[in-house]
């Protein structure tokens, strides 16, 4: 929210805020990264994330949820931490799952920080150790917490839920990452339509803001069941299976460990290569594509036929979907520089034109 000549105009939560609104953000991200702060602050360069935290709490944000727990808490001589003032500000302050759960529905201000910096992918957090599944909320029980506490204002509220990680496991062209968490996007999602249900009074919108790396399955003889049952063997991130991967290792090493995490049986030739290309004796020929990420996601696309374009944003036409009140001005092909004032214009909130 900062304009070519300097200017910075008033983010729509600011709006929501002066119109008496509860104003809430929560993403798998840190709560300070470009999506959220999109919505609530004005900050030149997106990186400065202590600053982004530190606008929120002087700009009076009800509700923060995700991660990002190293742009809150003290670094050294570099900056104090910000429990203060979140403390002046009246937050309750929380950094678990169960506290997630414990804390008062009955008041809005919370901040909950669940990450040093990203929320684990949602695969790994369901398969990975104990103690992820019980410290870390999914996207759906963070969305539930927000709008229990936000919806009792009786003036209504303005809610920002993002699935970030789908973003992160398209740069790493990771199959498993990106489904999951899209699956659990899809869970959130379903928290705000059950909301908004029967109610004349919530608009519920869903889009995301490009593309990346276009994953796309291509299969011939009816190959389709037979690859969402292999995809469905997944079992963690590729980060996940490269952090047990190494250049020592035997052939059987390696497919016992794509067994494992990725539940792909490779052939020898398969496994050979991965040997060869950890140990800088083999290349894949697209540049970009040249990395450990896009090498394993590869070979997973030898398995279930989904592959990828690259490992960067791409300029496909994205979804935009509304439902109630106000999502008539959302027409089938809208600019994305136009939504932001359809939003506004929806929630009533006319006046920041002037």
């Amino acid at each position: 929210n900062v304009t070519p000549d300097g200017k910075e105009p008033k983010p729509i939560l600011a709006i929501a805020r002066d119109a008496g609104k509860s104003t809430g953000l929560v993403t798998t991200a840190p709560v300070t990264h470009a999506t959220p702060a999109g919505f609530a602050a004005n900050n030149a360069r997106r990186g400065r994330q202590r600053a982004i935290f530190e606008q929120y709490l002087e700009r009076d944000y009800d509700l923060l949820l995700g991660g990002g727990h190293r742009f809150f808490e003290a670094r050294g001589n570099q900056w104090g931490d910000l429990h203060a003032e979140a403390k002046a500000g009246g937050y309750h302050y929380i950094t678990d799952r169960a506290a997630l759960h414990q804390a008062p529905e009955s008041d809005p201000r919370l901040i909950g920080l669940f990450a040093d910096n990203n929320l684990p992918y949602e695969v790994d957090r369901l398969n990975g150790p104990d103690e992820l599944h019980k410290t870390v909320p999914s996207l759906a029980e963070m969305t539930d917490a927000a709008i229990k506490r936000l919806s009792k204002n009786p003036k209504g509220f303005l809610v920002q839920i993002e699935g970030a990680r789908v973003d992160h496991a398209a740069h790493s062209n990771d199959l498993g990452g990106l489904l999951h968490d899209q699956l659990a996007f899809d869970d959130a999602v379903g928290i705000a339509l059950d909301f908004a249900e029967g109610r004349d009074d919530t608009l519920v919108i869903v889009t995301t803001d490009h593309g990346n790396a276009s994953p796309g399955m291509s299969s011939g003889d009816n190959l389709g069941d037979d690859n969402f049952t292999k995809i469905d063997q997944i079992r963690s991130t590729i980060g996940v299976l490269r952090s047990h991967l190494s250049r020592d290792q035997s052939i059987p090493e390696i497919k016992s460990l794509f067994e494992k995490y990725m539940g792909q049986s490779l052939s020898e030739n398969e496994a050979i290569f991965v040997q060869r290309y950890l140990n800088g004796n083999e290349q894949l020929p697209y540049r970009r594509m040249n990395n450990p990420n896009a090498m394993i996601g590869q070979i997973i696309a030898n398995h279930t036929d989904i592959g990828w374009i690259g490992n960067h944003h791409t300029s496909e036409f994205v979804m935009l979907s509304a439902v109630g009140p106000g999502s008539e001005l959302i027409q089938p092909f809208t600019r994305n520089y136009e939504l932001f004032g359809k939003m506004v214009d929806a929630l009533g909130m006319q006046a920041w034109r002037s």
